[in-house]
């Protein structure tokens, strides 16, 4: 194997992923608004709805990709062909049986659709439209397993410039097709063309720089090595559940208590934070592979402080993204689609807030995968799912609050469960030390920072009377950034954390102009 730089490799994959998921954003926002455009709000909260139903029957997916993905570092730093390729031969089989799974379980799914659908008479042909949602997300198992190989050995680029191409294509013919035809069947078929045509471009691309794949193809994992991977997936179940329950139950509820335009309406909020996070999290995540690259080389040390510099970095993004997004989201909203999709402040404001503990995990639970806790984390996301439901029902059927109860559980989950058990299980079963109470501390300060940042932008923009919703978004957008900047650089210019990134900046910088002379 290659001896490449870490760093270098994680710069790149950073860089690649945010750049090519601000181009889809913009992309995906074109797509939205022809979509409710010549379609509707009922049609986009379909859309939302099924894209949910068919993420929680992916729990039979069963976490098995975390758990091979934690499997391939050690035989890739190792060089080790052989192991490497029994782990993606056993990976095949897997994926292979999961997307065949799916499959009939969906077909099973189908005639009691009804159920999930408060309004759900108003769409005809829905049972088809199902059927055509699930057969997207069953041949997305096939062949995509080798993008696993790629982000494990640090090349998640080139999985992520497939995709983005393929996306490009998708999205122009998709969009020429409902202006000009109107036609959400077409429109879903040409969906599952794109995917299943990326898969096989992204293993033939595999197969070119792995070709011990194929000459190993019938090279089997040792009794061993499944054992581990069989523990790591059952810790993994658990996180499946509690993922599901947190992020993908949320549109369904909705839709059973509500009905599926306001399912349109959240889709697009949703869709919105979900471009923001993305970006955020796809530069982050190619930090990953380093990271367990990192911890292989047992110095727990120097991993605490590489955590440490890891959450200042995601606090920082998570930071500008919170008051950028809490500030713009309604005049951007109402730019966008219409007064008519906008959602008062205070659901604003939930939404907002979920964001940014979302965001805020995303430190512990990197090291919690790259060390392998996966049981450990497994069992405390079954606690999570079985609050976030029962406190989500609570509100929605006891107190009627519709979209409000179902954002108020979801948060509820996040602070008796989340933010303080996987920090926890990081220093204790990772670094071998107790998480101390300064962790605490520090995230309470900055959620108090971020939140009276927010709060003081919002108030400031009011009290600027302008007529025009595109002027009201920039005036906003200009504030939004000069306060948070100078809140930012006065509080943590000093700080080690933020001259640590700053030099590192002016190295990669000096670098670049250096290659270009």
């Amino acid at each position: 194997m290659k001896n490449r730089s870490r760093t270098s490799n994680s710069i790149k994959n950073s860089s690649i992923a945010a750049v090519t998921q601000i181009v889809t954003m913009i992309m995906t926002f074109g797509m939205q608004t022809v979509f409710i455009k010549t379609l509707g709000a009922t049609f986009l909260g379909l859309n939302g709805l099924f894209s949910n139903l068919l993420s929680i029957l992916s729990f039979a997916e069963l976490g098995i990709g975390s758990a091979i993905t934690f499997s391939l570092y050690k035989p890739l730093a190792r060089g080790s062909e052989k192991e490497v390729a029994a782990r993606m031969n056993f990976f095949k089989k897997t994926y292979d049986t999961i997307g065949a799974l799916i499959l009939i379980i969906g077909l099973v799914l189908t005639p009691f659709l009804s159920i999930f659908v408060k309004d759900g008479q108003d769409v005809s042909h829905i049972h088809l439209y199902f059927v055509l949602f699930l057969l997207n997300t069953v041949v997305s198992y096939f062949f995509s397993y080798k993008r696993t190989l790629l982000i494990a050995d640090q090349m998640g680029y080139l999985s992520t410039l497939n995709i983005f191409y393929f996306k490009i294509a998708q999205t122009i013919i998709q969009v020429i097709i409902l202006i000009v035809l109107r036609n959400f069947v077409l429109y879903l078929l040409i969906q599952i063309a794109f995917t299943l045509a990326s898969n096989i471009r992204i293993s033939i691309i595999c197969d070119r720089m792995f070709p011990y794949l194929k000459k190993y193809k019938k090279e089997r994992i040792s009794a061993e090595t499944l054992n581990r991977i069989k523990i790591d997936t059952i810790g993994m179940v658990g996180a499946k559940i509690g993922g599901i329950s947190v992020n993908n139950t949320n549109n369904l509820l909705i839709s059973s208590f509500v009905g599926l335009v306001t399912v349109g309406v959240y889709s697009s909020y949703i869709m919105v934070i979900g471009g923001v996070t993305i970006i955020i999290r796809q530069a982050m995540d190619a930090i990953t592979a380093s990271i367990g690259n990192l911890i292989a080389e047992n110095d727990n040390e120097k991993a605490e402080k590489v955590f440490n510099r890891h959450f200042f970095l995601n606090f920082s993004i998570t930071y500008f993204s919170a008051i950028l997004l809490f500030n713009l989201f309604n005049p951007f909203v109402t730019l966008w689609l219409g007064e008519k999709y906008v959602f008062p402040i205070y659901i604003v404001t939930m939404l907002v807030l979920n964001f940014y503990i979302e965001q805020m995990r995303m430190t512990p639970i990197s090291f919690t995968y790259t060390y392998g806790l996966f049981i450990q984390n497994g069992k405390k996301s079954i606690v999570e799912a079985i609050v976030n439901l029962g406190v989500c029902l609570v509100f929605l059927m006891v107190f009627k609050l519709g979209v409000l109860g179902v954002l108020v559980g979801t948060t509820v989950v996040h602070l008796l469960v989340n933010i303080w058990y996987e920090p926890y299980l990081v220093y204790r079963k990772g670094f071998g030390k107790p998480l101390s109470f300064s962790y605490f501390l520090r995230y309470i300060f900055l959620a108090l920072l971020t939140g009276s940042v927010s709060a003081i932008v919002y108030f400031l923009s009011h009290q600027i009377l302008l007529r025009g919703v595109f002027s009201i978004l920039v005036m906003n957008l200009i504030i939004s950034i000069f306060i948070s900047a100078i809140v930012y650089l006065v509080v943590f210019a000093r700080s080690s954390d933020f001259k640590y990134f700053m030099s590192l900046g002016k190295r990669i910088l000096e670098k670049h102009c250096n290659l270009e002379r």
